[in-house]
């Protein structure tokens, strides 16, 4: 599953949303976060249900001083609206109360189950970036490529660029083969999707663990990180089911490893980075 398939992004007219929705999405006209005169274009994620009566929107240029993206869940029937702010509290906030599935025993089969928990956390890393940045789940090449273009047109040194013009033809030959056989070839296997369970569980490990008002789920997943693939456990936890304190769907990452440097890629002095794949000369037979 590519995270653009969680989503179902379609571009819906404008007129959409009416005065009485910015009311209620402004709430304190006092500062208008959503002026209607100003935004140029609303997309639908027409895939995403996740969240009982609440729709995800992507609003552009909402202000004069906000002229980037801005998502929102709204559920137009109650007026109610949660702003995805980059933070996790706006989606366990929501959890609490709008949770689709909620996560028990007895609703999905454990397909269904893990059809969830993935879209779930595919949605969760993609709005929610860490004190140190994103951590950007990856499940193909396509992908891998795209968030190391992130990290070297964004984050790293002009010298990080350089590094593979640098290199001689017989070393960026040798590099795309390592490429090719290290990470192309298990993308195109499915090696890198989401999977039931941790790292290192036996079989007879349950991914699935429930108690009294409580539960808990394993799942593997592969992560960009500030250039660098890793692997890391991902867990999803529920407790205090059916009380006002409870928490749903919360995640604690656990046991990040790197995958880099393996296979000799420090010859290449790039350390825990990627080298810079989506360059389309150097790696276009990848």
């Amino acid at each position: 599953m590519e995270l653009i398939d969680i989503y179902g992004w379609t571009e819906i007219p404008l007129e959409s949303f009416s005065v009485e929705d910015y009311i209620k999405m402004n709430r304190n006209l006092d500062m208008i976060r959503f002026n209607p005169i100003q935004v140029t274009k609303i997309l639908k994620a027409t895939k995403m249900d996740l969240y009982k009566d609440y729709t995800l929107y992507e609003f552009y240029d909402t202000s004069p001083i906000r002229d980037f993206p801005v998502r929102i869940l709204y559920n137009r029937e109650a007026g109610l609206m949660s702003e995805l702010t980059g933070t996790n509290a706006p989606i366990y906030t929501l959890n609490s109360t709008s949770f689709t599935k909620m996560i028990s025993k007895t609703e999905l089969t454990d397909d269904e189950l893990y059809a969830v928990l993935t879209k779930y956390v595919r949605f969760f890393f993609n709005n929610v970036e860490g004190r140190h940045g994103s951590f950007h789940i990856v499940e193909t090449f396509e992908e891998i490529k795209k968030y190391v273009q992130v990290f070297y047109e964004t984050e790293a040194t002009k010298d990080d660029t350089q590094l593979i013009r640098n290199l001689d033809p017989g070393k960026i030959g040798e590099l795309r083969s390592l490429i090719k056989s290290t990470i192309y070839k298990p993308a195109k296997s499915d090696f890198y999707k989401i999977k039931r369970g941790f790292r290192n569980d036996t079989e007879d490990t349950e991914w699935i663990s429930y108690e009294e008002n409580e539960a808990s789920f394993r799942l593997n997943a592969y992560m960009v990180f500030k250039g660098a693939l890793f692997n890391a456990n991902v867990r999803v936890y529920s407790n205090n089911l059916g009380s006002p304190s409870g928490n749903i769907a919360h995640i604690v990452l656990e046991n990040e490893e790197y995958v880099y440097p393996n296979g000799k890629l420090d010859q290449f002095d790039f350390v825990n980075f990627i080298p810079p794949i989506y360059d389309s000369d150097v790696f276009k037979n990848v």
